[in-house]
């Protein structure tokens, strides 16, 4: 596996060839059954879990799915926080998620109905930490393969660039015959 994360009773990862695979119960229902979207294969390069839900940063544009719970995506209250914004990094609580913004690397954070009320809140957060910086500041001709931050000059003083993770793609094994 190339990354393991645990919810309250489940836990996801993804496996050498990006393929996620899910054990364990992420709904709100007495089935039993796990809910993981068709077609999951090599399109999530984070994922956070909490109580009874899953999400994961899609590779290709950095869109947020979740699903699972009360959260499957198209059924999340405020659920325009994830629509159109692409994230960097995302972390769950049991019943929210907080993501770094690729735009401006601001903080929101979304839940489910339930954290809504219970934290009285009648929309999504936005968090003002101010601009964080999401890596170190290198030689600006560190990052010509992958890219640069917006903002990069800014945040290192001038001094460098922060460079956007490449994403590669993972071969896909072979199984060699036996000697």
């Amino acid at each position: 596996m190339s990354t393991l994360v645990s919810g309250v009773s489940h836990v996801c990862g993804l496996n050498l060839n990006g393929v996620l695979i899910c054990k364990g119960k992420n709904n709100n229902d007495d089935s039993g059954k796990l809910n993981v979207p068709l077609n999951s294969s090599s399109i999530f390069s984070v994922l956070a879990l909490g109580e009874n839900f899953t999400c994961g940063i899609r590779i290709k544009n950095g869109l947020v799915q979740c699903w699972g719970g009360d959260f499957d995506s198209d059924n999340v209250v405020n659920n325009h926080v994830m629509k159109g914004v692409s994230f960097e990094s995302i972390v769950a609580g049991l019943d929210f998620v907080c993501g770094l913004t690729t735009r401006d690397l601001s903080l929101i954070c979304w839940g489910s109905p339930n954290w809504y009320s219970k934290h009285h809140l009648k929309s999504d957060v936005y968090v003002p930490l101010g601009m964080i910086l999401p890596g170190p500041c290198v030689k600006d001709d560190s990052c010509r393969f992958c890219g640069v931050y917006p903002n990069s000059d800014f945040l290192c003083h001038g001094f460098g660039s922060i460079c956007y993770q490449c994403r590669t793609e993972l071969p896909i094994a072979v199984q060699l015959p036996p000697p």
